[in-house]
Formats: C-alpha cells, structure tokens, sequence
C-alpha cells in the first residue's frame, strides 16, 4: 500500500507500506520511502522494517504496538508506542521520546496557563457564593468581587487581543 500527498498538483512525499506476517499475527511493518536533503539536495532511499508486539486487553482482543527502531548511544530504543514520527531533518522513524518531541501545551508558558485559570476559577467560586448568600451585605460584597474578576478578564482578554493581533502583523511582514 502506499499513501502519498501533494501541494497542488505537485506530489510532495510518498511511503509505501506492507504488513509482515507470521500466520495470520502481523510481526512487522516494512517502509519504503525518499528522503531529499533540504540543504545539499541529495535524495536518500530507505527501506526496513519497524517490528510490531501485541498485548492482550483487558476485555479481549489485542493491543498491537510498534517498537521504536531508532538507536540512540549505541543502545537500541525498543520502546513500545502507537505512533512513529519522522520529524523534519530526520531520516527514520520513531518514538517521540528518542525525538524529545513533546506536545504543544508543554511548550506554552505554565504561568500565562495559571493566571488565565486562576481567574475563571476565582470567578466560578465567587459566583457559587453570590448564589447561596441570603443576606443582602454578603450578596453587595461578593457583587462587587465578581464585578473585580470580570474586569480582570476583560483586560486579560484585551492583552492577548493585543498580542494575536502583533504576531499577524509579524506573520504579513
């Protein structure tokens, strides 16, 4: 089986495919691929098998994993994984642990997260008690609370307003 992709009408990358295996239990994945150098030019053809193993699940049937073919410091990965990667500059497949490749929440910024939670949490818990107040001083009092956190928000949302609309000036130029 191959998969290929195109940008228009021009084909920008193909890989074939073929299961491997031993009576009727897939055993390996054999890829078949080019790889250009964006730099010097140089086409490099590639051609190998990445094993799969299986596990059983817990209500029946089979898990299966690919085993990471990468090796790193002269030692095998042999890491088990649902999915291989081939990030850009790279030549094989592999698991995202021998690519330090990481998802994108993990490269935000932790205290930009924090802050923007911090606020709709105080706001969700400071409106829960405007609700339950019976007395009308304690409602006035948590009134002017939510009024302080929505105001909060607001400016929160007008800098990352600010912000977006810098990064697409920089983006046109």
């Amino acid at each position: 089986m191959t998969y290929s992709w195109n940008l228009g009408e021009q084909q920008k990358g193909s890989i074939g495919c073929r299961l491997i295996r031993d009576s009727e239990v897939p055993t390996a994945l054999e890829l078949t691929y080019s790889s250009t150098n964006k730099f010097t030019g140089e086409k490099r053809d590639f051609n190998y098998s990445v094993s799969i193993d299986s596990t059983p699940c817990n209500y029946g049937g089979q898990r299966y994993w690919f085993i990471c073919p990468l090796i790193l410091n002269d030692r095998s990965c042999h890491r088990r994984c649902r999915i291989l990667y081939l990030p850009s500059g790279a030549s094989y497949f592999g698991c995202r642990l021998c690519y330090n490749l990481t998802y994108r929440s993990r490269q935000e910024h932790r205290s930009w997260n924090y802050e923007n939670a911090r606020l709709f949490n105080k706001l969700r818990k400071v409106e829960n008690k405007y609700i339950r107040a019976k007395r009308p001083w304690i409602r006035e009092k948590y009134r002017r609370q939510i009024v302080a956190t929505r105001a909060g928000i607001e400016q929160m949302c007008k800098t990352l307003e600010v912000k977006l609309l810098k990064t697409c000036k920089d983006l046109e130029k």
